[in-house]
């Protein structure tokens, strides 16, 4: 950018100060990319837990007849599946 040519950068100097900045800023970018994308994962692991914990305490009334019904039905033929025993549960409900 010389100033006798009116302060205004000529072709071949616009293409070196690109070379000279575009791998930097394309690194820094990179870098910061990844650094938000694992904030925003150890984000959502740390809410998954506290979720979790939340839940955990007691069970409603739904999921014990649930679990009643899979219990029996899994004594009658060992390859129940609970999505089964859902689908019983929800005609007895």
């Amino acid at each position: 950018m010389s100033q006798a040519s009116g302060g205004t950068a000529g072709p071949n100097e616009k293409s070196v100060v690109k070379n000279i900045v575009a791998p930097n800023i394309k690194e820094m970018a990179k870098t910061r990319r990844a650094h938000r994308k694992a904030s925003r994962k150890a984000n959502r692991k740390a809410s998954r837990k506290t979720r979790r914990s939340q839940a955990g305490g007691k069970q409603s009334e739904w999921l014990k007849k649930v679990m009643r019904v899979y219990k029996e039905m899994k004594a009658k033929n060992p390859n129940t599946r609970l999505g089964d025993a859902m689908k019983a549960a929800k005609k007895m409900h």
